[in-house]
């Protein structure tokens, strides 16, 4: 009887069977097995309930209303079992319709920026123009104003000194000019013929870029060559 009534129980916390709590109300266990079952009903209320029904009741009468029971909850747990299932799938139908339609606007919205992307041409980079400093008489012109005016001091005349010098000077926006530098000179005297040649000179243009005129650096070469 010990083995059937371990085997009988087959609820997770192992309540006490219907054939357990027969045998137990017709003396049917050992000692030892109906002191297992009372330590059993000293600790489970639904077990104690169910013997004292058991108890009021035949056991053919109790075993013809279990089976009603059972067949009772095993109908309609298989009624509800088809509709549970067409209710998950109905769910997880709307929720792959709402990802596609998610999936399918952020598609549309990318094609579009592309789209506008592609029909707005990217505005032109414009580069100011730009036109140098130059004398107003030309460079032809401004040569010919240096070889005409060139005074050849004395005493490197009288040493034979000869040479070219580069000057540098700064033609600033308003046409004038400043900071006048000896790049490459030979004596002091042909150095100051030099500078006096640049600063009496024609006036100069200065340089522009684009509708604003620039100050520009420029540097002028001066020969000085002796002639019979």
């Amino acid at each position: 009887m010990k083995d059937n009534y371990l085997s009988v129980s087959t609820l997770p916390d192992k309540h006490l069977s219907a054939d357990v709590m027969y045998q137990y109300l017709e003396n049917q266990l050992t000692v030892a097995e109906r002191h297992e079952v009372e330590l059993h009903l000293l600790n489970c209320v639904l077990c104690t309930d169910a013997l004292t029904g058991y108890g009021l009741s035949s056991k053919a009468k109790s075993k013809r209303q279990l089976f009603e029971i059972n067949y009772h909850l095993k109908s309609r747990s298989s009624q509800r079992h088809p509709n549970q299932i067409l209710q998950h799938l109905k769910n997880w139908g709307i929720t792959t319709a709402v990802f596609f339609i998610v999936i399918l606007a952020a598609l549309l919205v990318w094609f579009q920026v592309k789209q506008v992307h592609k029909a707005t041409p990217p505005p032109p980079t414009t580069v100011a123009e730009y036109s140098p400093a130059q004398p107003v008489s030309g460079q032809s012109g401004y040569h010919q104003y240096l070889q005409r005016n060139l005074r050849y001091p004395d005493q490197a005349r009288q040493f034979g000194i000869s040479g070219t010098i580069e000057v540098s000077f700064l033609v600033k926006p308003d046409s004038t000019i400043s900071d006048l530098q000896i790049i490459k000179g030979i004596t002091p005297e042909l150095n100051q013929e030099a500078i006096r040649l640049i600063k009496e000179g024609p006036a100069w243009i200065p340089a522009r870029r684009g509708q604003n005129n620039v100050a520009e650096s420029i540097t002028i070469r001066i020969p000085f060559r002796l002639t019979d």
